[in-house]
């Protein structure tokens, strides 16, 4: 089944990423990076638009980017050391209040954590939310 809405029947709805409380913080043993639209912020990015903007950012960092959700990456990287760090980035909708905004929840799936940390910091600041 496509994820293009022109594709679905009548009664289908297009997915939509997981709303998920609050933002910039620790959620669930994963990390959730993103912003809420300020009144002088430009509109919030479409979550499709989200996760095409994390692959081309995990990429760039030389991860091996594969889809395994609509709003799912799950990335892999060598480290320095020959170390493998695995993990995954979900694009969310952050519940802030009246305001809609989309964030990134990065999960350590295996590897060093501080090497995880550095990837998904790159990442964000890259992805820009």
């Amino acid at each position: 089944m496509s994820n293009d809405v022109g594709h679905l029947p009548g009664h289908s709805k297009a997915p939509e990423p997981r709303c998920v409380g609050g933002g910039g913080g620790r959620w669930w043993g994963g990390d959730v990076r993103g912003r809420a639209a300020a009144a002088a912020a430009p509109p919030p990015r479409a979550p499709a638009e989200v996760v095409l903007a994390v692959r081309e950012a995990a990429r760039g960092c030389g991860c091996q980017v594969r889809h395994t959700g609509p709003f799912l990456l799950c990335c892999s990287r060598q480290a320095e050391g020959g170390a493998t760090v695995a993990f995954q980035a979900e694009v969310c909708q952050l519940s802030a209040g009246a305001s809609e905004a989309n964030g990134v929840r990065y999960t350590r799936l295996w590897g060093a954590p501080l090497a995880f940390r550095h990837l998904a910091t790159q990442i964000s600041k890259e992805v820009e939310l």
